[in-house]
This record gives C-alpha cells, sequence and structure tokens, in this order.
C-alpha cells in the first residue's frame, strides 16, 4: 500500500486511532485512583505515628531540661531544691531559703497531659514521700520517673551524679 503525500493513519486493534486519542480512558483513571487511594491508606499510618512520636519526645525533652535546670540553679545559686510531686505538677522549692536572706520564688513544672510518677528504689525507708532531691553540688538521688499519657508511654533512670535520664522504655502504643 503506496502513501503520497497523506500521513498514514495507524490502527490498534479495538482503540481506534492514535491520532484520534487524546484523553485517559475510564479504566485508567479508575486504576490511578485506585493506585494512590492505596499509598494514602499507607502513608496515613506512619504520619499519625510520627506524629505521636515527636509529640512522646517534646514530653521527654522538656521534662528534662527542667531537671537540668534545676540542678544547674543548685550549682550555681549553691542551693538545695526539693522537688515535690503533687496531682498535676512538680514544684522545686529551695530548701536553703529560710536560712538566706534572698527568697527564692518555688519553679512548677506542669505534668502534659498524663501521670507523671516517681519511684526512688534507693531510699532509705519502705514508702518514701514522692520528693526528689537536688543538693548544691548538682548531685540527686537516683531516681525512676515513668510517664504515661495520650502519646504514649516512657521509663527514664536518672543518674545520681550527672541527673541525665537514661531512657529504659519508650512506646506510642
Amino acid at each position: 500500500m503506496a502513501v503520497s503525500g497523506v500521513s498514514a493513519i495507524v490502527k490498534v486493534s479495538g482503540q481506534g486511532t492514535l491520532r484520534g486519542r487524546r484523553a485517559f480512558t475510564l479504566l485508567e483513571v479508575l486504576l490511578a485512583i485506585g493506585i494512590a487511594a492505596i499509598m494514602m491508606m499507607l502513608a496515613v499510618p506512619s504520619i499519625v505515628g510520627f506524629k505521636r512520636q515527636e509529640r512522646l519526645d517534646k514530653s521527654i525533652n522538656d521534662f528534662n531540661g527542667f531537671i537540668q535546670g534545676i540542678r544547674t540553679k543548685a550549682i550555681t545559686q549553691r542551693r538545695d531544691y526539693l522537688l515535690i510531686w503533687n496531682k498535676n505538677e512538680i514544684t522545686a522549692i529551695s530548701q536553703d531559703a529560710e536560712r538566706d536572706s534572698q527568697a527564692v520564688d518555688p519553679e512548677v513544672y506542669t505534668v502534659p497531659a498524663g501521670k507523671m510518677t516517681l519511684t526512688r528504689h534507693k531510699a532509705l525507708i519502705k514508702d518514701p514521700p514522692l520528693e526528689w532531691m537536688f543538693w548544691r553540688s548538682g548531685a540527686c538521688e537516683p531516681v525512676v520517673i515513668t510517664y504515661d499519657g495520650p502519646e504514649g508511654h516512657w521509663k527514664a533512670e536518672y543518674s545520681a551524679l550527672t541527673a541525665n535520664g537514661k531512657i529504659l522504655t519508650e512506646s506510642t502504643e
């Protein structure tokens, strides 16, 4: 078959001509939407889990910042500080206020939504009060802090010499 001066039209079986095909078929559109939906279903739980982990990490970092701040105050001001656990907050009170002429306001850490507990494994009495001592040297009593909140759970052991927390367990479930 000879073609003279007219462009050839190639036929594909059952699809009409290639020149006339300018849009996607309904099947191709539905297939693309299905693949996109599956990818979104896989991605959304990862994003939600990432955000939950981010909030849990923030609770750990905020608490560690508070603890290191109290330790730094104890060293720089040469005062002993006592952290007292209350229902939704932890209050840091200077133990040297009555002997000093300079009054020191207590510092308060508000526990994020959830519950934070203090365990004093090295206490010399059976049921110790919910208090954590920081001495003017920067040392503190070794304790374990547990946090249970809507974003998850963490448990950290705090060193007596540095008051640095070592995460023992962490979970966003």
